[in-house]
């Protein structure tokens, strides 16, 4: 019974009730290289972080929707290496941080909290 009443509670203060959609934010992110062996003769290559910061945004923040449409957008967060860059739907810069340790999983809670602040004000 109280797990009924709890998603009813739950269901009724969810943006879908309050007819909003979630914020939509694209995803861009510069490779990295990695050296392999080089004891060994091994050599430089160029690893695509794009589907680890997008797997690590789904579970980390899914109060925004990850869209593939840059256009169809209201955010545009960019992880060019070594932080996270996040613009709004008129390409204006609403967030600059350096994140050295762990860019991804800081960068995306950061861009994360940004957006759903923003929302809220809406």
């Amino acid at each position: 019974m109280k797990t009924a009443a709890l998603a009813v509670l739950v269901l009724l203060f969810s943006p879908i009730a309050f007819g909003q959609e979630k914020p939509k934010v694209f995803i861009e992110a510069a490779d990295s290289v990695v050296a392999s062996s080089w004891l060994f003769g091994g050599s430089m290559s160029r690893v695509s972080r794009y589907s680890a910061i997008v797997s690590e945004w789904s579970k980390a923040c899914p109060e925004v929707e990850i869209t593939n449409s840059k256009d169809g957008a209201d955010y545009d967060a960019q992880f060019p290496g070594d932080g996270v860059l996040l613009f709004d739907k008129n390409k204006k810069l609403v967030l600059s941080k350096s994140a050295k340790w762990n860019p991804e999983k800081k960068g995306i809670k950061v861009a994360c909290a940004e957006i759903i602040k923003r929302a809220e004000k809406k």
